[in-house]
């Protein structure tokens, strides 16, 4: 299997190359084309009724979609709903957690379910209350509104609440200021951040989808009828 990432940062998407017997996992809707020669099963991957309503809270779909390859040399284009960037996570035996709606797909030995990352960092952590979490081994596809960039820590370093798309497990995060008064993170536009400490891999995206939409809203006419 081979994935290549075309038309980066703003407008990326996937193609998931495959040969005969390969299967790659992938949200629902988010084909973009493919070749002829693919079987395409649709099911809750194993985890009955419970996984698929688990899936829903941490923002995807009750279902996902399973793509076989029947021939060498097939073809999958894949890409996210919002504009941005898509990166490739590898994942060889490790742990990931991903934050809501970022997961677009990965390689048929990747299983995911719902978790959480603890009460505040949900209520006040910007991404929500409910993760994915990706185990196994193989390719996951993650994306990301704006461009995205990975980040090695060893240590510890502050990050604004609505930036982090994924992180492995060896991380922790923790919701603190931005400041070190909490009248200063707010009125300094930052409010409250997030304390990464540990070692290991974090993705952080550009730009702010929530604020984006704060910005944009008053812009837009107002809706007649």
């Amino acid at each position: 299997m081979q994935i290549d990432l075309v038309n980066q940062p703003s407008a990326t998407a996937a193609i998931v190359r495959m040969s005969r017997g390969e299967r790659f996992v992938a949200e629902p809707g988010a084909m973009i084309a493919m070749s002829t020669r693919f079987d395409l099963a649709t099911d809750t991957r194993g985890g009955g009724l419970m996984g698929g309503i688990k899936r829903m809270f941490s923002g995807e779909n009750f279902f996902q979609n399973t793509f076989t390859a029947q021939d060498d040399g097939q073809e999958l284009v894949l890409a996210p709903a919002l504009p941005g960037d898509v990166a490739i996570l590898p994942l060889q035996g490790g742990r990931l957690l991903v934050q809501r709606g970022a997961w677009i797909g990965s390689g048929d030995g990747v299983a995911t379910k719902t978790t959480n990352q603890g009460l505040t960092v949900g209520l006040f952590g910007g991404q929500g209350l409910f993760w994915l979490e990706c185990t196994g081994s193989g390719p996951v596809l993650v994306s990301t509104f704006g461009a995205i960039s990975a980040v090695d820590v060893d240590g510890e370093m502050i990050v604004d609440t609505s930036h982090v798309v994924a992180h492995e497990d060896t991380l922790q995060l923790a919701v603190t200021k931005a400041n070190d008064s909490l009248l200063g993170s707010f009125v300094g536009g930052e409010g409250l951040a997030l304390r990464v400490t540990g070692r290991g891999r974090i993705w952080l995206q550009s730009h702010n989808p929530t604020d984006f939409g704060k910005t944009l809203g008053p812009l837009l006419p107002a809706r007649k009828g």
